[in-house]
């Protein structure tokens, strides 16, 4: 899928695609502007063409003709910062900006335990009960493969994935902790 909101005809560029470098695309408008690591503002003019303000935070030039007037305004908490990015914006990576969640909501719950801007990919997936049925399963830094377990419901023992749930290369144990397989791709 176009991490970049394909509804503004904006084009996506990843110069690294490798796994391990997440985050470093990036979005450009029409116009000419860009962010890294999300989709653009294709709206934004004046100083905030440009993207000043940074992560999770949104930014407002009141007056093109006045430099350096522009407001920075965290999203998380709404406190505002004038000419600068707001320094101790908060981010939470369960509800990102202008961007689907990353654990889908109907089976699952997302809970960031860390919300500073540095703090990347360590959101927790975990599957929530779905009417009457009791689901198994967490991962950290993305959605998690939700497993019923048939012995609640007195059945064999047996467990079985839930429809809708997002698969992966790891596997959850019975704890509910993800594992990974270490090898290399």
């Amino acid at each position: 899928s176009d991490p970049c909101d394909g509804t503004q005809m904006q084009v996506c560029n990843d110069p690294n695609p490798s796994f391990s470098s997440n985050g470093d695309y990036t979005c450009t408008c029409p116009n000419g502007v860009f962010k890294v690591g999300g989709p653009a503002d294709c709206s934004n003019t004046g100083e905030c063409a440009s993207d000043p303000c940074g992560p999770n935070q949104v930014c407002n030039d009141p007056d093109l003709k006045i430099y350096n007037d522009f407001t920075c305004t965290c999203v998380a908490d709404g406190s505002k910062s004038v000419g600068e990015p707001v320094s101790d914006c908060k981010l939470n990576e369960c509800k990102p900006l202008g961007q689907s969640p990353p654990c889908p909501e109907d089976t699952q719950t997302c809970v960031d335990p860390d919300m500073s801007p540095d703090s990347l990919y360590d959101f927790v997936c975990s599957c929530k009960s779905v009417g009457n049925i009791a689901l198994n399963g967490s991962k950290v830094g993305g959605p998690a493969t939700c497993m019923t377990d048939s012995s609640e419901q007195g059945s064999s023992g047996s467990s079985s994935s839930v429809e809708g749930s997002s698969s992966s290369s790891s596997s959850d144990d019975e704890s509910g902790s993800s594992t990974s397989d270490s090898s290399s791709d």
